[in-house]
């Protein structure tokens, strides 16, 4: 019985260590656009991002994530933001958030504990990042740009 439990034991310690090639994604930039005229309340920013195709993706998780002003300072523009991501074969996943008003020209969000199921979004199609986010002001009577800055690690067989 004893060599049993020893030889399970191995097996699993083994096959738990095949945790796969880590490959760090870090400063990967994304253009994010709302089409003005931008008013007061909910409103929403995207852009588009292609991720080399390749090895096949086990796992994705994204540690950081910062949204700055493209043409002017966010600060008192936008508040309680929310990154997601989609794409044409993957359900809509929260990705990162920040609740408050943006004081600055730039905002770290807080990655979302639950990053499961990523990897889909990551098969070598075009991924659309969307911003949800509260406009402070009244309205901007022009588009208004967000540069997207974020680094990952992806698990690859």
């Amino acid at each position: 019985m004893r060599i049993i439990n020893i030889l399970l034991f191995s097996t699993l310690a083994l096959f738990s260590c095949g945790g796969g090639n880590k490959k760090p994604l870090e400063k990967i930039q994304v253009q994010l656009q709302t089409e003005g005229p931008v008013y007061n309340g909910s409103n929403t920013a995207t852009g588009k991002w292609k991720p080399e195709s390749g090895a096949k993706v086990r796992s994705v998780k994204f540690t950081s994530v910062t949204i700055s002003g493209a043409d002017t300072s966010l600060s008192g523009l936008a508040g309680n933001l929310v990154l997601q991501l989609a794409a044409p074969d993957a359900a809509m996943r929260k990705i990162a958030f920040f609740k408050g008003t943006v004081s600055g020209n730039s905002v770290q969000l807080t990655p979302a504990d639950d990053q499961d199921d990523l990897k889909d979004f990551f098969k070598g199609q075009e991924i659309t990042f969307v911003v949800d986010y509260d406009f402070l002001p009244e309205e901007l009577n022009q588009n208004l740009s967000f540069n997207l800055e974020f680094n990952a690690e992806l698990v690859t067989d």
